[in-house]
């Protein structure tokens, strides 16, 4: 039967999204023998941030979209409201209880007019968690992992022992630097904005504390070149090189405890992150599916998001390397002992953790994210001292919010 509907669906490459949302293709084709389906993986950096919305031209009626860009694309009306798919009652998402709540939270935006809709399916989820080497804490007495950013710098310390072992691994790049301040300075007790009133808070003592806390770490303890870390080169060091003790805040994924990704795979392990004085807090991400107002068929374009996370196909996304939004599916031991799935019970933790935290989901929110990122990566490589580079950040945020 000839295709009467052509879709197109533009993801990041490779594993954990490209790979698995492709082998959904023969089933939905199966089900809806009219709709023609075809995916492409592109690179990271052009496909998170949302760039084929912003072409007028862009051929695509699905794209994959970070879910903190949600406010910054529905706000001008690049992405569609979703909710009367959702609900619909033939192509609804099924048990849509089955998604955290906090995951739906991050893909909602409300309008001016004071209307709250959801912009995007959580078919992707993520958080920060902490990946650590069980050797080494048995080695060096400790029973558990560390709880606190005190116990991480104290560990870190005791396994650091350049250049064989180095005690503590981040993404430093400019934007990942921005993310993991951010992260601890909730955990350090402040914000980028006070969300009650959304006044800027960025240049404050616990601001102060957390980035220069954040040099000393990297300083001290930092694996060589992890300013130009982005996820591969942080899964390179942490699963083939063996070269780190501790990774306490990154955003989860299976590579390092894959068996046939890592060397070191039996001997990590997985947590929550760590607490501060300010608490416990996680930053929830994920890149989930979006819908474009230029799509000449939407319905059929949700009709093919709906069935990539059907609660019954989860286990053959997940085999085929897949981190799904349904809960089910995270807290599956079955599921879990899957090669790419060991740190999904965790990640389910995490989520209903109370100190599971979206970021602010702005209209300015890739700009604000990329401000915060290259003033905290100016004070790595040494061209600001921290207070410099704070007082920096809340000029360039006050101009970028008010405009």
């Amino acid at each position: 039967m000839p295709d009467t509907v052509s879709l197109r669906h533009v993801t990041l490459e490779g594993p954990r999204y490209e790979f698995p949302i492709k082998t959904m293709i023969p089933g939905f084709r199966k089900e809806h023998p009219n709709v023609g389906v075809k995916v492409d993986g592109r690179p990271y950096e052009l496909v998170q941030w949302g760039e084929e919305l912003k072409k007028r031209t862009s051929p695509y009626d699905v794209v994959s979209l970070a879910s903190e860009l949600t406010a910054a694309y529905a706000e001008p009306k690049l992405i569609l409201p979703l909710d009367d798919y959702i609900q619909d009652e033939e192509i609804g998402i099924k048990e849509a209880d089955d998604y955290n709540p906090i995951n739906w939270e991050i893909y909602k935006y409300k309008s001016t007019d004071g209307t709250e809709r959801t912009y995007g399916i959580p078919t992707d989820v993520n958080a920060t968690i902490m990946y650590y080497r069980k050797d080494l804490l048995k080695e060096h007495s400790f029973r558990n992992p560390p709880k606190t950013w005190d116990e991480v710098a104290e560990f870190s310390k005791l396994t650091n022992d350049r250049p064989r072992m180095h005690g503590f691994l981040t993404q430093l790049t400019d934007w990942y630097s921005g993310n993991f301040f951010v992260n601890l300075l909730w955990d350090f007790g402040g914000d980028i904005f006070d969300r009650r009133t959304w006044e800027l808070t960025c240049n404050s003592e616990e601001a102060l504390r957390t980035l220069n806390f954040v040099k000393q770490m990297h300083t001290n303890y930092g694996v060589p070149g992890e300013l130009n870390f982005n996820r591969f080169a942080f899964n390179d060091y942490l699963a083939s090189k063996g070269v780190c003790a501790i990774a306490p805040c990154m955003y989860g994924n299976g590579v390092p405890q894959n068996p046939s990704m890592s060397k070191y795979a039996a001997l990590i392990g997985t947590g929550l992150s760590p607490a501060g004085p300010g608490g416990r807090y996680s930053m929830m991400a994920g890149v989930g599916c979006v819908i474009t107002p230029r799509s000449r068929h939407p319905r059929e374009a949700f009709m093919w998001i709906e069935y990539q996370q059907r609660k019954e196909l989860m286990r053959k996304f997940v085999e085929e390397t897949g981190q799904p939004g349904r809960e089910s599916a995270l807290s599956d031991p079955q599921m879990q002992k899957l090669p790419n799935a060991r740190h999904f019970q965790t990640l389910s933790d995490t989520f209903k953790d109370k100190g599971a935290r979206t970021k602010w989901n702005l209209p300015e929110e890739y700009e604000v994210e990329q401000a915060i990122g290259e003033e905290v990566f100016s004070v790595l490589v040494g061209k600001q001292l921290a207070k410099q580079a704070l007082e920096s950040l809340e000029n360039r945020l006050s101009s970028i919010v008010e405009n």
